[in-house]
């Protein structure tokens, strides 16, 4: 192969492309990626915003300066946009440059852009007053650009998880988020070149006259432009180089397409350009000088599990998301309602909260800290704001929370009461191991991690639960506990709930372990009696190694030697026996748990001293949520959806849990996809069987593997990205969620299908269970329905099943707040009283809806205004606010000076501060170290304009009421 000469290399598949890209890093040094659309052939909807960019970013880079290319069979067939668009197509922006704002929008609308509340992916755009976000289609990273007028005073990346600047620039080239653009001239070309093609007009010809935008437009490329985009245009001087059967595959590609373009040609809704004009043609490409050169490649195995390298940072931003509008809420005074919205009262915006008989009470914003989500009982019954009996609950529950927490601070201190040596860490010989870990660490791995090493340096036995999202890290975590334990001279014991976790585990640790003279041995049902009784031995005579298996390491037959570390996954899987016997193991040795239940917040936090937690919440960036779609049952969805995997050579679970259907299923699926290998796999089969099966899986023998929920577990395979459930309102949440978890463990876009047989018909909690995943398919999945239930069964796990009608009685998040109090109560702590100040000084104090029209926006800033405990904590969200939408408005910061008032007050014991711009009224509590201070009555009178009669208070106290200027809102 001549690499001096401009080839255009072409593989058969992105999965072949980016696994020999991984093992020859340096064969791609000086070569373009011609991005995959990842979407069939006149599909009804549009690619990834992030590939578009790519692929246009790519197509400029070859008009700027002609270079080698690689590429797939299906991306170098589909279509090439215009060159003289995607160059001229820019928009340079400046610091310190004029820019006119409306030709700015004018540019991002036409290109493509969307405008959202929020910019978190790419080809979005925000305007709030002079601040503009944008997310360049060519970008792994947001800019904000910050105007005085018309001048440009900064440039700026931001984080879409916390939507906070942190790195300026000077300037930035923004290009096309799509390969067409909207303006009176090019509507008219389309509107002529539609009537030249077809017969009629209908309703995409209508959307696009109008100036809207639809999802799959791009499959109407060529009708946006005079003169089509030619193959040669760009590609005049190539030479083309096969990859293996890439021509093979270049030829199915085209077949598809005209399969495709036959299935869709009388479709008069949205008809499809025929493929010579939309696509470029087999004769185009070998139209090139070739020598028909056809290389032959195989990838190293070893490589094809690595992924790439992310940088990780945590999602937060959705943490901060108050309520959503008829979610239930707790009033901490009144119990629980229902947030009905927000509206304006006052001189404030308030919360319309709902009880009982349709009761209402405006809460105003700045008094939202007694305010929280509820998590608990879809079905518990509202409050009543008529009556007492709120406080009542309130006070039982307490009880019940205190007792909880004794128990607990009991169980604690017996545990305590094991000492053993502090184990040594060869600080050498562990980096060398961890090095071998190819990822960065997420902050929270990186915090877990230092935990474990404190666990392990103390003499109190460790008993830490790890809670994080399937494949956030935990393995990697319980795989450095395992290398301290084994290298003091321990055995160390991994139980796991099934077989296929066992093996998965197995096959981690021996691979992980191979460096080294560690014996890694697996007991499940799968050995033979020969191979039980000689890992019964080894465990019994052995003092050293690692061991895993299943609920089989229960077997009363077995005598561990000298287990120094119990590591257990999913505990809540194991029956109750099992569970007796866990406890009985673990009493005298250190023990972590894994799980992949998230655990609440604010429990974590009200358990802190009496549990030891690790979560990790850290997705790695730049990989993708699952994009999950819910739908009635359809052949041709299913078709499509299994197609669109194949096409870039991923693979499918399909999962239908009734055993006696696979058959029939994969009988279906064979009748449709003749030339693709499907196969079955369910937990009744052989284990060998099964285990062969999904060997084969992994390798990337099958394309699609019909299953049954066997897979919930244990499978880790990152080129499975389409997961199909058949009649998924007959799944609990935590499994669809856990089977969901099954794709999307690479870059590449994974797509989850729940379908119903007749999703019309479904009612109540099933409807509920899938649209919430739906609506939430986010690596928050929990932010709704979805993480709320999972949530409350996370709860469930750690407070056991008595706590768990409490949690419902009053939410999870006041019962966590009452095991803190009972928890400080119990260590003879001092009691905080807290006194929540009301305030009322006349002023308007809101979040102007001009500054910030979305009214989720508003309830965040509320909620964390109300959150902030310190004058710090207050500058600090101060600034990211005016980071985020620019400077303030007067009435909120009115807002701002009586959020500081509320913090200076409150430790002051200020019940109530009233008044106007001559008299303002104090009334503080009993205990206030005020009246203590100064004899006064609880009740204090004072003129604002005369400072020194407020000294007392904090000169600060003076410096808002001044702020305020009280004598202007009079």
């Amino acid at each position: 192969m001549n690499l001096d000469q401009k080839n255009i290399i072409i593989f058969e598949s992105k999965y072949q492309l980016e696994r020999y890209k991984a093992s020859n890093p340096s064969f791609f040094e000086d070569l373009e990626v011609l991005t995959d659309l990842e979407i069939l052939p006149y599909d009804n909807f549009s690619p990834d915003p992030s590939l578009l960019g790519k692929r246009i970013e790519t197509l400029r880079s070859l008009i700027e300066d002609e270079v080698s290319l690689a590429c797939t069979a299906s991306s170098i067939i589909q279509p090439l946009f215009d060159k003289k668009y995607i160059f001229e197509k820019t928009f340079e922006i400046s610091k310190n440059q004029q820019i006119d704002l409306k030709r700015l929008i004018k540019f991002l609308i036409n290109s493509g852009y969307e405008r959202a509340d929020l910019v978190v992916k790419n080809g979005q755009y925000a305007v709030r007053g002079s601040v503009i976000d944008i997310f360049p289609s060519n970008s792994k990273l947001p800019i904000r650009i910050d105007l005085f007028d018309d001048e440009v005073i900064s440039i700026k990346y931001f984080k879409n998880e916390d939507q906070i600047t942190f790195k300026e620039i000077d300037s930035y080239k923004c290009i096309a988020a799509k390969g067409y653009e909207l303006t009176n001239e090019s509507i008219d070309i389309f509107k002529k070149n539609w009537r030249n093609t077809f017969q009629s007009d209908g309703p995409v010809f209508d959307s696009i006259l109008k100036g809207k935008n639809l999802e799959g437009l791009e499959h109407y490329l060529p009708l946006f432009f005079y003169e089509r985009t030619f193959f040669k245009d760009y590609f005049k001087n190539y030479k083309l180089i096969y990859i293996n059967e890439a021509k093979k595959y270049l030829s199915e590609y085209w077949d598809l397409i005209n399969e495709r373009y036959e299935d869709f040609k009388l479709d008069l809704d949205r008809p499809p350009l025929p493929p010579e004009i939309l696509f470029n043609t087999l004769d185009e490409i070998s139209s090139l000088n070739s020598d028909n050169l056809i290389l032959s490649i195989q990838n190293n195995k070893d490589e094809i599990d690595k992924r790439d390298n992310y940088s990780y940072e945590r999602f937060s931003i959705t943490e901060n998301i108050a309520f959503e509008i008829d979610s239930k809420v707790v009033h901490l005074d009144h119990g629980i309602g229902i947030y009905r919205g927000l509206k304006k009262l006052n001189n404030t915006e308030c919360l319309i909260i709902e009880f009982d008989q349709g009761d209402l009470i405006y809460l105003p914003v700045h008094s939202m800290n007694l305010l929280s989500a509820y998590i608990g009982m879809d079905e518990i019954k509202l409050d009543s704001i008529r009556k007492s009996k709120w406080n009542q609950k309130k006070q039982k529950t307490f009880e019940k929370a205190y007792d909880f927490a004794a128990e607990l601070i009991e169980s604690e201190a017996k545990r305590s009461n094991y000492k053993r040596s502090p184990l040594e860490i060869n600080k050498e010989g562990f980096q060398k191991f961890i090095e071998n870990f190819p990822y960065e660490l997420t902050p929270d791995q990186l915090k877990c991690s230092h935990s474990l090493i404190n666990d392990f340096n103390s003499p109190k036995m460790m008993d830490r639960l790890i809670c994080g999202e399937v494949g956030f890290g935990k393995t990697e975590m319980a795989l450095r506990a395992s290398y301290i334990s084994y290298m003091n001279g321990f055995q160390v014991c991994l139980m796991v709930p099934t077989t296929i976790l066992a093996e998965q585990h197995y096959e981690t640790f021996t691979k992980r372990f191979s460096e080294y003279d560690v014996d890694v041995v697996l007991l499940t049902r799968n050995l033979s009696t020969q191979e039980k009784k000689d890992v019964y031995s080894k465990i019994l005579n052995q003092p050293n190694l690692i061991v895993i298996g299943t609920h089989a390491l229960m077997n009363n037959k077995l005598d561990f030697n000298n287990v120094g570390l119990l590591i257990i996954d999913e505990e809540h899987k194991f029956g109750v026996k099992q569970k007796e016997k866990i406890k009985s193991l673990k009493a005298q040795i250190d023990v972590m748990y894994l799980s992949a239940t998230p655990i609440p917040r604010t429990l974590n936090l009200a358990l802190t001293d009496l549990k030891d937690f690790s979560i990790i919440a850290s997705p790695p960036h730049g990989r993708k949520p699952v994009e999950t779609i819910v739908s009635r049952e359809s052949k041709s969805f299913i078709k499509e959806a299994i197609r669109r995997e194949t096409l870039r050579g991923g693979q499918t679970f399909y999962v239908c849990n009734r055993i006696h259907k696979l058959e029939e299923e994969k009988y279906k699926l064979t009748q449709i996809f003749p030339e693709k290998n499907i196969d079955i796999v369910h937990g009744q089969m052989d284990p060998l069987k099964i285990k062969e099966i999904l060997d084969n899986f992994k390798e990337g023998n099958i394309d699609v593997l019909v299953c049954t929920t066997i897979i919930e577990s244990g499978i880790d395979i990152p080129n499975a990205n389409t997961l199909i459930v058949k009649d998924a309102d007959n799944f609990g949440l935590s499994q669809l969620h856990q089977l969901r978890g099954r794709v999307g463990r690479s870059p590449t876009q994974a797509y989850a299908y729940f379908f119903t047989s007749e999703f019309k018909d479904i009612k109540g909690k099933a409807k509920d269970r899938i649209t919430a995943l739906q609506s939430t398919d986010s690596f928050n999945a929990g932010l709704a329905l979805a993480m709320r239930d999972l949530e409350i069964r996370g709860a469930g796990e750690i407070l056991g099943e008595k706590q768990s009608g409490l949690v419902h009685d009053v939410g999870l998040n006041l019962f966590s707040e009452m095991i803190k109090k009972a928890k400080h109560l119990l260590k003879g702590m001092p009691e905080d009283k807290i006194i929540d100040t009301s305030i009322n000084l006349n002023v308007p104090a809101y979040i102007e809806n001009d500054y910030l029209p979305q009214a989720e926006l508003r309830l965040e800033m509320y909620k964390r205004l109300a959150e902030c405990k310190t004058l710090d904590e207050l500058e600090i969200l101060k600034d990211e606010i005016v980071d985020r939408f620019g400077p303030f408005s007067k009435t909120f910061q009115n807002l701002i000076e009586l959020t500081k008032l509320k913090i200076i007050s409150m430790p002051l014991m200020i019940k109530r501060i009233i008044g106007t711009n001559k008299r303002i009224e104090c009334t503080f509590d009993s205990e206030s170290p005020i009246l203590a201070d100064n004899k006064t009555n609880n009740v204090l009178v004072f003129n604002p304009q005369e400072d020194n009669s407020i000294l007392f208070l904090q000169n600060t106290f003076s410096t808002i009421i001044s702020n305020l200027k009280l004598d202007e809102a009079s």
